[in-house]
């Protein structure tokens, strides 16, 4: 469903790199998550902008909508042996938003 990349030249982290549209690519840097006080989650990421030609460096904040990819991001990280185990606040984060609620 998500295509992620692990790029670890030219950062002083390992990033994992996911394309926004095509040309565009967020290097999100798991490592720094934080949680807001309104449950979503900020993650630091580099982009480079061809136009501007130059890097960026900005916070990609994600919501409940999200999780699907959250959860993907995170799984690949580990996997890709970029962090050991998800943060805390990840955990809360997937928790609070993947909840079932019945409907009658």
């Amino acid at each position: 469903m998500y295509t992620f990349n692990v790029r670890k030249e030219g950062f002083t982290e390992p990033a994992i790199s996911h394309t926004i549209v095509k040309g565009y690519k967020h290097h999100y840097f798991v490592e720094t998550v934080n949680q807001l006080d309104d449950g979503r989650l900020s993650i630091c990421f580099a982009a480079y902008r061809p136009e501007r030609k130059k890097w960026i460096e900005d916070l990609a904040y994600f919501d409940k909508d999200a999780a699907p990819f959250i959860k993907a991001l995170f799984d690949y990280a580990i996997k890709r042996t970029i962090i050991s185990t998800i943060p805390h606040v990840v955990s809360l984060y997937l928790e609070s938003n993947t909840e079932v609620t019945n409907v009658v």
